[in-house]
């Protein structure tokens, strides 16, 4: 789809998990444009049924905001608001779900982009030939990157580098990510918000790669999709992602 300035592709597929627990949003005001990204955890009802809220209310929230508030402030605000909801969230017995979700969510408005981050779904900035990784994976490896060069890790340590230290639904989230600055955005620049089933199947350099094509934005999501499949035939993640590319104004606006 094509804002005023802004052309956006969604894509989200199951892989072969038994259920999709990614959830993907977006907003589009008169001059802003809004992107959530999430991946469930949590077992199967618990992981779609975090991931769900969490789009949603994130979503409602930005809508809901005072018009003078900073979007700095309302990611902020928004964290503890998002984590209590899953924290709370119960089965049809009543007892705990103990559900978690990672967000990654950006607003970009008047050539400024804003983001936050909680977990280890990732925010992507495209300019030229570079590729950024704009947002930090909270799990264990950043614990261990943080000691001192004398520390050597274990085994253990290392077996467990890729789990989650920060989520959303632990019930008290105290490592994010949330720009204070906004990153000042040009045509031909890219964006990519996605969960993890994308990055571990393709490299920043494949990505990058894909995205800088000369195919249309349809069509670099759709063979972002294609490639990470072929390259997991057999054991594939739940996919989820939104691509935004940033255009010279536009007044048109059609469905991709």
């Amino acid at each position: 789809m094509k804002t005023n300035k802004y052309e956006f592709a969604v894509r989200s597929v199951i892989g072969t998990r038994e259920e999709q627990q990614d959830c993907v949003d977006t907003l589009v005001e008169d001059s802003a444009f809004a992107a959530v990204v999430c991946d469930g955890m949590g077992g199967l009802e618990g992981g779609q049924k975090a991931s769900r809220i969490v789009c949603d209310t994130l979503i409602d929230v930005i809508k809901n905001r005072e018009t003078d508030e900073p979007i700095s402030s309302v990611y902020l605000r928004s964290v503890d608001i998002l984590d209590e909801k899953v924290f709370a969230l119960i089965d049809e017995e009543g007892e705990k779900l103990n559900a978690g979700t990672t967000v990654v969510s950006v607003y970009i408005k008047d050539d400024s982009l804003f983001w936050m981050s909680v977990g280890d779904s990732r925010l992507y900035i495209l300019r030229g030939d570079d590729i950024v990784t704009a947002t930090r994976d909270h799990n264990y490896f950043l614990t261990l990157n943080a000691m001192p060069e004398s520390f050597v890790p274990t085994e253990d340590d290392l077996a467990k580098g890729n789990a989650l230290i920060s989520y959303i639904g632990m019930g008290g989230v105290s490592i994010m990510d949330i720009s204070n600055n906004p990153v000042a955005l040009v045509p031909e620049d890219y964006i990519l918000l996605t969960t993890d089933g994308l990055f571990k199947a393709l490299s920043d350099e494949k990505i990058k790669e894909i995205i800088r094509s000369s195919a249309p934005l349809a069509e670099k999501a759709d063979m972002l999709l294609r490639t990470a499949e072929e390259l997991s035939p057999d054991n594939r993640d739940n996919i989820s992602f939104v691509i935004i590319s940033v255009k010279e104004n536009s007044n048109e606006a059609d469905q991709m």
